[in-house]
């Protein structure tokens, strides 16, 4: 997996999907709403997808009075043997 900004794998990669997660809780239940509890989320999406990879990780978090809202967009990606094809 790659998280730092701008990082993308050296190996030829096609990719397979976006995927995004939304939550919302208050204020008081929202230490359940960190990055490191949804990556397993995605990375399980994206298993199931057949991806090998998640890149290009935006996380949104916005707070509104009592409120607490975590939205996070990966994209999955799958390594190739060359550069022209998607397929494993």
């Amino acid at each position: 997996m790659f998280q730092e900004s701008g990082t993308k794998p050296q190996a030829p990669y096609g990719e397979v999907a976006i995927i995004s997660y939304h939550d919302e809780r208050h204020r008081s239940k929202d230490g359940s709403l960190k990055l490191f509890v949804v990556l397993p989320i995605l990375k399980t999406r994206a298993c199931r997808l057949g991806a090998d990879a998640l890149v290009d990780i935006r996380v949104t978090e916005v707070r509104r009075l009592e409120f607490v809202m975590l939205n996070v967009r990966v994209t999955a990606v799958r390594f190739t043997t060359d550069s022209g094809s998607s397929e494993p």
